[in-house]
Formats: C-alpha cells, structure tokens, sequence
C-alpha cells in the first residue's frame, strides 16, 4: 500500500469515527457538589455539571420534582455548569441528574448525585421553646398577681380587730338583699369579735 492511500484511509475512519459520535448522543455528563454530598443543614452548596466543549446549555432535574433548574449559559470554557442552594435544608435533599445540549442534541442523564443534609432544625426549634417559655411565665406572673389579689380582698373581707366588716359589697341589689347582707356582715362580725 501507498504512503498516501494509507493516510487517506487513516483520515476516513477518523472522520466516519468522529461524525457517527457527533451524529448520535452526546455522552453523558459529570455531576458533583461542593464542598460535598452531605451538607450541614443551612448551610449553601454549589452542584456543577460537566459536559463537553461546545455544550451550549445545562438542566439540572431532581428526581420526584416537577421543577427543572436551568444553569443557563455554560461557564468557561464551555463546558459545565453550576447550580446554588444557598440554604440546605430537607426540601433540598434529594437525587440530582443532570443534561446539557450541544449542537448535535440532548445529552444522556448524569449518574446520579444524592444530596443528604446533616445536622437538624434544633436551633429554630430553640427560639421557638424560648418564645413559649417566655409566654408561660407571663400567664405564671399574671395567675399569681390575681392569686394574691384574691387573698388580699379575702383579707380585707373579714373583720378587723375593732369589731367592724370593711366588706365592699359593690353589686346593685334590691333594697331586701341589701339588709339581709348587712344583717349577715353584724352577725359574722359578732361572732368573729366573740371568737
């Protein structure tokens, strides 16, 4: 064979290999987080993913989500993506896939990326018992104000040491309750006096 029909025929099999890889699916991409899988809870996490030079846009879908994310124009060089939650939380939490689309079409999905979140609520449950212990304490004072205020009437309800019932009977009456009450403030005080 010739130096030149075997470079040509060189050529034509690299270039049948490289045009049935652009004809059919791009490969798959990569996807990662950072600064990791598993994220402190609140705290933000960066997912990238990475396709091939020329890749013109990037999806990122969360499995048992209706809602895709758009990572919008690739960063440089051109070939992946990144996409922030900026606050972990359990919502978050989840299996991420990732597309992107070249020239020749939509990519494969992405392995898959579990994202777990660490730690708990604990913190916003401490304001929150906070805020109920500080209302407790609130109706505490406000039934021992009344508790006290109810000896202290109870107090001046009964007779002093001249024999006199300093009790304030402020409900209206008919004029017959009226003395029957009087009545029974003479006799109480009586017998207390006595007693």
């Amino acid at each position: 064979m010739t130096p030149t029909l075997t470079a040509l025929l060189c050529l034509g099999l690299s270039v049948g290999v490289r045009t049935q890889v652009q004809a059919g699916t791009p490969p798959k991409p990569t996807i990662w987080a950072e600064p990791g899988s598993v994220i402190p809870w609140n705290s933000s996490v960066t997912i990238w993913c990475q396709g091939t030079l020329g890749a013109t846009g990037f999806i990122l879908d969360k499995e048992g989500s209706s809602d895709l994310r758009d990572g919008g124009s690739p960063l440089e060089p051109g070939d992946k993506a990144k996409f922030s939650i900026p606050h972990m939380t359990e919502e978050h939490a989840g299996r991420y896939c990732c597309y992107y689309i070249s020239p020749t079409g939509w990519s494969e999905r992405s392995d898959p990326l579990e994202l777990q979140v660490s730690g708990s609520r604990s913190q916003d449950y401490t304001v929150g018992n906070l805020i109920r212990m500080g209302v407790a304490a609130l109706i505490l004072v406000g039934l021992g104000i009344l508790l006290f205020q109810a000896r202290h009437d109870l107090g001046r309800a009964q007779c002093g040491q001249e024999h006199q019932c300093s009790c304030d009977v402020k409900i209206p009456a008919p004029p017959q309750e009226r003395q029957e009450r009087k009545q029974w403030q003479n006799q109480f005080c009586k017998k207390t006096g006595d007693a």
